[in-house]
């Protein structure tokens, strides 16, 4: 009788544990931090539907943006963080219009707007939210991507979105409206203006000074007919550097190997020297000569070939004499009487 006892205590106290042990697993269930019971601030998601629209998509210009986008997450948006892309003016952006979210103000740090909500509530995953700002100057770039972020304690969503601009184009340009604040020094040269495309309405008074123009980068094929006036150049601005050499050139000849081996050999006697010269062109050029050792002696221009001019003395240069010479090349504006050619180049005097 005592071993049946003994049997059924041992048996009363295994089914005890195992009914304690069955009533502790829901709570050890219940207690697991599984993702489903976490806040969902701490649950970053990616948003959806992200659209940033410039009401001007035009590069450098005032612009008001709209921004919308729908939210991933269930949370309590406390701020939205818009960030722009290095070179968008953003110091005077004003807060237009807001939906899908509570009421709010806006400010502005570097290149984050910061959309504060006055009075935080819990914002469902999949609400459609639109904020609208003004007075945003477009940066330079024509591919741009703005950073969106909703935020509690930290973030909740966030994601990206991306609009194109537009460079602006000759046919955006009024008459006059380029001056010479728009440029940068050395911003134009001759691949930037299409030849004979600079006329005199496209210039603003005083637009034009040397510190704008790529030395020796302006060509005659640059220039429209009646292009430049005075009114378009700064008074004393144009130097020496700013001349390209297809237009005037001005060389030195002294009597030495290198002078000689280009027609100037001056001796006494001689008063006919023909110079190579690379710069004539006799349908453009005009050359004017002159001596620094000898006031007397004028020489002038007798006869042009391409790349040769002949020159003329009154009075022979003595050996040792410097040549020093200018060639403009002008295109003829008119020709008065028949045209005369010359059949054959000057002799030199015996």
């Amino acid at each position: 009788m005592y071993n049946v006892l003994k049997a059924s205590l041992k048996d009363a106290r295994r089914v005890l544990l195992i009914l304690v042990v069955a009533s502790l697993v829901p709570s050890i269930v219940f207690l697991s931090p599984t993702a489903s019971t976490l806040p969902s601030a701490y649950a970053a998601g990616v948003l959806s539907g992200i659209s940033v629209m410039p009401s001007d998509q035009t590069v450098k210009q005032a612009s008001y943006f709209t921004v919308q986008f729908t939210t991933a997450t269930t949370g309590i948006i406390h701020t939205i963080k818009v960030t722009y892309p290095t070179g968008f003016v953003m110091g005077g952006t004003k807060l237009i219009e807001v939906s899908g979210i509570g009421s709010g103000s806006l400010t502005v740090g570097g290149q984050t707007l910061t959309y504060t909500v006055g009075t935080p509530v819990s914002v469902p995953a999949g609400t459609k939210i639109k904020l609208m700002f003004g007075n945003i100057i477009n940066g330079a770039t024509t591919s741009n991507t703005v950073a969106i972020q909703t935020n509690n304690a930290s973030p909740i969503d966030s994601g990206t979105g991306s609009f194109t601009l537009t460079q602006i184009t000759n046919s955006m340009i009024a008459a006059s409206a380029v001056s010479n604040s728009k440029l940068a020094t050395n911003s134009v040269s001759s691949s930037k203006i299409t030849d004979g495309q600079v006329a005199l309405v496209d210039l603003a008074a005083n637009s034009v000074d040397s510190s704008k123009i790529v030395d020796g980068s302006v060509a005659l094929v640059d220039l429209a007919a009646n292009s430049v006036d005075s009114g378009k150049i700064v008074d004393g601005t144009i130097m020496g550097a700013d001349i390209n050499t297809a237009f005037m050139i001005r060389k030195t000849i002294t009597d030495s190997v290198a002078g000689n081996a280009v027609g100037w050999n001056p001796d006494g006697t001689q008063t006919y020297f023909s110079i190579s010269e690379s710069a004539v062109d006799p349908s453009t050029s005009i050359p004017i000569i002159s001596f620094t050792n000898n006031n007397i002696i004028q020489c002038d221009a007798q006869f042009m070939i391409p790349g040769l001019f002949i020159i003329q003395c009154n009075v022979a240069p003595q050996d040792g004499s410097t040549l020093h010479y200018i060639i403009i090349n002008v295109p003829n504006s008119a020709t008065l009487g028949p045209p005369i050619t010359p059949t054959s180049a000057p002799q030199q005097q015996k």
